[in-house]
């Protein structure tokens, strides 16, 4: 089976594509297919997801009884878990038994879904305006639009987006899988990821970097002029704001929310699902372990808030409340050191 879908319907008016989801699958046809015993009503599966994220009529797992509380908070989802946990779930769920480890198993039916094609593609495009080197290797369902340069020895897999004015330097790997490990046919392996990479316009892509795609349908999102240095590695599922510079060496793992306008600095590494705000400045080598606010000048091994900067970069000296920076900006500057425009 096979589906195509373009960028205008999973944008939809939005900034962020919405993400791919698996066609034709419930909770039955997946208990049928992977000998698994179905306990609960039969429910269509219109999503991947990990508990943290469940939603109704999403597929996830359940491997503790002390995640109990927060699946049964959700109704009408599909937990993969054991019999033992199946047995003291809410009954508004659905739970597919597993003799297995349920996070294998759930990453086992990800992989069965992507290479069945049960999630969509991007349509095939090829904008008469782009400039692709003779040497580059663009996958079918890749759209490129107008006046996007890919450089020679580039890489770009299926489900990517390369938006007008994209510039992706030579020997830069885009759209491939991320490294998310399961033990799949009794081997320890890296799952197969379902979604995708999205460059939005104007983005800059350099040499030898690697942008995973998403892992659950999801886009890994670089936003509107975006900078991206060489030797930068970006991870599964990451999403970057508008107009972010990330410098050469530096690590960006899986789920990164950053805001807009943030400079992550050179050889500088920063732990999953963390989130970064808007203009925060993270210093050459940082490594960043827990959510850093907006307008922050943070550094360091942990890193840790040393000030607060303007959107330019500058740092701000606060003084009753407020900050001034020579660039003319204004800024309300709160006792715990949150800044916002004034």
């Amino acid at each position: 089976m096979s589906f195509e879908v373009g960028p205008v319907e999973l944008l939809a008016g939005k900034s962020v594509p919405e993400p791919l989801a698996p066609r034709g699958l419930t909770a039955r046809l997946v208990a049928d297919a992977h000998g698994m015993e179905l306990v609960g009503a039969d429910r269509p599966i219109e999503a991947f997801t990990l508990l943290s994220t469940l939603r109704p009529r999403a597929l996830g797992y359940l491997g503790s009884a002390e995640w109990l509380a927060q699946s049964d908070a959700v109704d009408d989802a599909i937990l993969i878990t054991t019999a033992a946990l199946a047995r003291q779930g809410h009954a508004r769920n659905s739970y597919l038994v597993t003799a297995g480890d349920p996070r294998d198993t759930f990453y086992l039916l990800l992989t069965a879904a992507v290479r069945e094609g049960r999630f969509p593609r991007l349509a095939s495009h090829r904008s008469a305006s782009a400039r692709i080197a003779p040497s580059a290797v663009v996958g079918d369902n890749v759209h490129v639009d107008d006046n996007a340069e890919i450089g020679p020895n580039a890489v770009v897999f299926p489900n990517t987006y390369v938006g007008p004015d994209v510039v992706i330097k030579a020997n830069a790997t885009i759209g491939g899988n991320g490294f998310e490990t399961a033990v799949v046919g009794g081997a320890r392996r890296i799952v197969e990821h379902a979604g995708g990479v999205w460059l939005s316009r104007g983005v800059h892509v350099g040499s030898a970097t690697c942008i995973d795609r998403g892992l659950f349908g999801d886009f890994t999102v670089l936003g509107e002029g975006t900078l991206v240095d060489n030797l930068v590695h970006v991870a599964h599922s990451v999403r970057v704001g508008r107009d972010c510079s990330l410098i050469a060496c530096s690590e960006v793992s899986g789920s990164v929310t950053m805001g807009d306008g943030v400079w992550l600095g050179p050889s500088s590494a920063i732990n999953p699902q963390v989130r970064i705000g808007d203009h925060a400045y993270l210093g050459t080598a940082s490594i960043v372990t827990r959510n850093i606010p907006g307008n922050a000048l943070a550094y360091g091994s942990p890193a840790k808030v040393h000030a607060q900067v303007c959107a330019c970069r500058r740092k701000l000296t606060p003084h009753d409340g407020h900050a001034s920076c020579p660039c003319g900006r204004r800024w309300a500057v709160s006792d715990d050191g949150r800044v916002a425009p004034a």
